[in-house]
Order: structure tokens, then C-alpha cells, then sequence
């Protein structure tokens, strides 16, 4: 496709296929793919191993040099892979997520990727709202939570505590941007999440 928007925003619900379906998108438009996730979960992972406070995990961070690639990431040039999803960093998260110095840390990375990518599908939580506020299109899924549930086994009923909780927190809440285009992708495959995203975008190229 031509005239590419510079960011194809998608947010959206834990379990509900944000990131098969971002890589998948990415994959057909031929742009890099960014799970801001992985960022989160890299801070998550210097904090477990660093011990510090919260309140000092920003300023810890800047001292490092985090590096986000689709689904995984580096910091100081060693690739952490295992180590993201470990119980530690998953129980950590929430807690990182919603400290607002380290977002903005985060949010300064986001940007500084995007800016090299140049034009990229990026998948999060609060990507159309506050990461690329003019991001067009933004894709924010949806699923009934007995679907999320099944599509985690295991996190179980975590998924949904997580929601609860980004959904209440004070910095960036997990929300849909006001033009966001709301997918449920509850008996949809990805494939065709996929489909109804690429007539959105050929649609935004002719405006």
C-alpha cells in the first residue's frame, strides 16, 4: 500500500488478540510491529533485578538501554526473552505500569522508535490516547471476558484483574480513544480482524 499512515494505533483488553493481530497487520501492510508491552516488561525486569523503590525505578532506567524488537527486547545489548514473562516481571507489571515517571521514560522510547521506524503498526494500552494521540486509524479490541479467560489459561481470572486495574489507574487508563473504531473480536479469528482493519486503513489512504 501507499501513503501509509505513520502509526497504525491498536489498544485494547488483555486476551483479546492485540498482538497476533498487530503482528499479522504489520506483516500485510510490510511495516515494523511494536508491542509497547515489551517496554514495560523490560522496566518490570530492571526492577526485579535492581530491587529499587518505585519511586526510583525512572531514574534506574535512563541509567540502561532498553531495547524493544515486535514481541521481545534487549537491555545493554543482552536479548532478555525468558526472562520477560517470567512470574516475577508478570507480577510486577501492574504496579510499573502505572508509575508515571517510568511512563514517561517509556513514552519517550515509544516515540523515539516510532520516529526511526517510520511508519509502524504499535500495539498497547494506551496508544491512541496518549502515546500517538493523532493516530489515524485506531483499533481498540474487545472480547467478553469468558473469551479472555480461555484465550490465557494461564492467567485465569488475572486477565481481568489486570483490566480492573489499568482501567482505574490515575496515569494513561486503559480506555478507547473517542475515534477509535471498537472491534470485538470475541468469534472472530484473527484473520479476519485483519481483514476488517485493512479496509479501514485503504479507506484512510483515499481521504
Amino acid at each position: 500500500m501507499s501513503n501509509l499512515p505513520v502509526v497504525v494505533a491498536i489498544d485494547g483488553q488483555a486476551g483479546t488478540g492485540k498482538s497476533s493481530v498487530s503482528r499479522l497487520l504489520a506483516g500485510e501492510l510490510g511495516v515494523p510491529f511494536l508491542n509497547t508491552g515489551v517496554y514495560f516488561r523490560l522496566a518490570a525486569l530492571v526492577k526485579a533485578r535492581s530491587g529499587c523503590a518505585i519511586g526510583d525505578l525512572a531514574a534506574e532506567l535512563v541509567r540502561h538501554d532498553l531495547e524493544a524488537d515486535g514481541d521481545t527486547g534487549a537491555i545493554d545489548g543482552a536479548r532478555v526473552e525468558g526472562a520477560l514473562r517470567s512470574p516475577e516481571v508478570t507480577r510486577l507489571l501492574p504496579v510499573v505500569a502505572a508509575d508515571a515517571p517510568v511512563r514517561e521514560v517509556i513514552l519517550a522510547l515509544e516515540r523515539s522508535w516510532v520516529e526511526e521506524a517510520g511508519s509502524a503498526v504499535v500495539e498497547g494500552r494506551d496508544i491512541g490516547t496518549v502515546a500517538f494521540p493523532l493516530a489515524w486509524p485506531k483499533f481498540f479490541l474487545v472480547a467478553r471476558d469468558e473469551v479472555r479467560v480461555s484465550r490465557r489459561p494461564e492467567e485465569g481470572e488475572r486477565v481481568l484483574a489486570r483490566d480492573r486495574h489499568d482501567t482505574a489507574r490515575e496515569a494513561a487508563p486503559l480506555q478507547a480513544a473517542a475515534d477509535a473504531i471498537v472491534i470485538d473480536t470475541s468469534d472472530m479469528a484473527m484473520g479476519e480482524v485483519v481483514e476488517r482493519m485493512l479496509l479501514v486503513i485503504g479507506a484512510a489512504e483515499r481521504r
